[in-house]
């Protein structure tokens, strides 16, 4: 299996297949309501949902970059209030990451193996090593969702 094809089946094992740590982005997601998915497990914690949005900020900026362009990481790391907490809202938001993975498959298959080993200008981090961030990124935030996950729904 070549490098390229590697990659795009770890970002769909990851999103909605079956990943070696056995859950996946997608099915985690739809078994949050937007209720808990809003809730705060403890005051200075981040909310299931500002993680998601955290997450679908920073592969969209990745993809960015990853295509070339000098993004910034904003001062508040993507993360900010949910204002609309709303079903409708949620559901938004879970089809707004679905888009995000959408994008970087579509990237992925148009890459080369010379632009894997890319480096811009602007970082010193290879193409490679942008996509395997996002990747490790998002399996370290999964991971915080289903811990808020149990939390939320004890209280």
């Amino acid at each position: 299996m070549k490098e390229q094809e590697q990659l795009i089946k770890l970002f769909a094992d990851l999103y909605n297949g079956s990943p070696w740590i056995d859950v996946n982005i997608e099915n985690t997601l739809n078994e949050i309501n937007a209720k808990e998915a809003a809730t705060k497990a403890f005051p200075n914690f981040n909310s299931i949902w500002e993680i998601t949005n955290h997450l679908i900020s920073w592969r969209q900026t990745m993809l960015k970059r990853l295509q070339g362009e000098d993004v910034e990481s904003p001062e508040d790391n993507y993360f900010s209030y949910i204002r609309d907490r709303s079903e409708a809202a949620w559901l938004q938001t879970k089809n707004q990451f679905a888009e995000t993975q959408n994008s970087w498959i579509t990237s992925l298959k148009k890459l080369k193996q010379k632009d894997l080993k890319h480096k811009h200008e602007f970082s010193a981090f290879s193409n490679y090593e942008f996509v395997n961030g996002i990747l490790q990124h998002d399996a370290y935030h999964l991971g915080q969702i289903k811990l808020l996950k149990k939390l939320v729904q004890l209280r």
